[in-house]
């Protein structure tokens, strides 16, 4: 099976296959029926059908304060078919102990997938300089080394390939993860999980606090961490394989609990306009890392949050309900939850409505600035 146009941008251009919904009740979610929707259906596309809801920042910032919104968002969600693309690969024998949850496996179509040496080891090999190597726990064994990593591309706005949604990686899948970094050109990791979660292992630890660790061929090396965030930490790290030396930076956000959503949008803004700053100072452009636990809840969330901003920046409107599908169609789970997708709503209400008080603050301020100096040169051109 093939794989074209996955972003919904490039589906409009084919005026013929899209029709735009012209019902105003649908149009802001508030329709008693909400199955009574336009529909996008292309030979292209694999075993169902993408509806699109397009909406504006006026109504969507209206519609929030509407207590019937709530539940017109909760239909919708749960309208949505969670979909089970082919994932053979990542079910094969020797690639099923590479899944944190037997469950989650990435799609064939859209895997990310490993270039291997001949001498590539697994990930428990990792070692740390002056360290002791961790106990196996008893009759645990390493996957063979395969091309296999839970870990699937996701298209961007306008872009394909933005993203790379994976799982929080196991002790042995180590040297994988840190593989794809280099081989995807990677220079961004977007944790948002804890190591330990209501007493489980959510995420093993796969980076080295201090010092240096060696995961297979490359070198991690500690550089530094900034803590000035109440969201989130900062690491940096040095990559270094064959004399060659990638900076790479981590952001582990530690407030943002499993199959919810975060108290405030202003720390998952700033995270994303953190992460948005500093890619423009780094060297490599690869797709941006964003992993959870499973990498489909949290994973998932953050991504529609930052590729619907980067719609509504361009286009002054959103489409929330399309975007879910296309995520869903790329990787099974993504958005776990009703308040994670009415959380997504919230966060782009929030980001513009701050973003349209700034600009008209800072107009204001300037057209104030404007006034004094012409009011002051109208005082010196009087003046003896």
């Amino acid at each position: 099976m093939i794989w074209s146009k996955r972003h919904r941008s490039s589906l409009f251009k084919d005026k013929n296959l899209y029709k735009r919904c012209t019902d105003k009740a649908r149009l802001t979610g508030l329709s008693k029926n909400c199955k009574s929707a336009t529909y996008f259906s292309g030979s292209n596309y694999i075993n169902m059908e993408v509806e699109h809801n397009i909406i504006d920042l006026p109504t969507l910032i209206a519609n929030l304060s509407d207590p019937k919104y709530l539940s017109a968002i909760q239909t919708e969600f749960n309208g949505i078919p969670f979909i089970q693309m082919p994932s053979m690969i990542g079910n094969k024998p020797e690639n099923r102990k590479k899944n944190r949850y037997v469950y989650l496996t990435a799609y064939d179509f859209n895997r990310v997938k490993l270039l291997l040496d001949d001498n590539d080891e697994n990930g428990e090999n990792a070692k740390e300089v002056g360290q002791p190597e961790v106990e196996k726990e008893e009759g645990s064994t390493n996957p063979k080394p395969t091309d296999y990593i839970n870990a699937s591309y996701i298209d961007g706005y306008n872009s394909l390939k933005s993203y790379i949604a994976t799982q929080g990686p196991l002790p042995w899948t180590f040297n994988d993860f840190w593989k794809m970094m280099w081989q995807q050109e990677c220079s961004q990791i977007v944790m948002l999980t804890g190591i330990y979660e209501n007493g489980r292992i959510k995420c093993d630890q796969y980076w080295p606090e201090n010092d240096e660790i060696t995961y297979g061929k490359i070198k991690v090396k500690h550089v530094s961490t900034n803590t000035e965030s109440p969201d989130f930490v900062s690491r940096r790290f040095l990559m270094t394989k064959d004399n060659e030396s990638r900076e790479v930076v981590h952001y582990h956000n530690i407030n943002w609990p499993d199959h919810g959503a975060p108290e405030s949008p202003k720390a998952l803004i700033d995270l994303i306009e953190t992460i948005e700053s500093d890619g423009k100072q780094l060297e490599y452009k690869g797709p941006l890392v964003v992993h959870c636990s499973a990498g489909v809840g949290r994973t998932g969330t953050y991504i529609m949050v930052d590729i619907m901003i980067k719609m509504g920046l361009a286009e002054n409107k959103f489409d929330m309900l399309g975007q879910l599908y296309l995520l869903r169609k790329q990787r099974t789970h993504m958005i776990e939850t009703e308040d994670q997708y009415y959380f997504v709503h919230q966060a782009l209400a929030w980001y513009f409505k701050t973003k349209n008080d700034n600009t008209n603050a800072n107009k204001q301020s300037t057209e104030n600035e404007i006034l004094i100096n012409v009011d002051d040169n109208d005082k010196r051109a009087v003046e003896p």
